[in-house]
């Protein structure tokens, strides 16, 4: 996920949360890591710029704000593919 001047990754954690907050989602927003713990990020070069980002996992959402995060989404660069959230299953988890 990109977020238009935030490139460390906790100033783009609250600036996420924010987001979510605006939109009234209750979710809890947390940057993935690596296998290392280190932040996971994410870059996109586009024309002679590289955006940088991170990987972003919302958890706690209800079913509602599930639907408003997929339908409005955060971030920007969307259209390029930036900020797409998809399902995480996790092991031993049944949904």
């Amino acid at each position: 996920m990109i977020i238009q001047g935030y490139q460390e990754p906790e100033s783009f954690l609250a600036a996420a949360q924010r987001q979510l907050e605006q939109l009234g989602i209750q979710g809890k927003a947390f940057i993935t890591k690596n296998t290392d713990g280190s932040p996971k990020r994410r870059s996109i070069k586009i024309k002679r710029f590289t955006v940088v980002g991170f990987g972003l996992e919302i958890i706690n959402l209800s079913n509602e704000d599930s639907l408003t995060l997929l339908r409005y989404g955060i971030g920007g660069k969307r259209k390029m593919g930036c900020g797409v959230f998809v399902p995480v299953k996790r092991k031993g988890n049944a949904s």
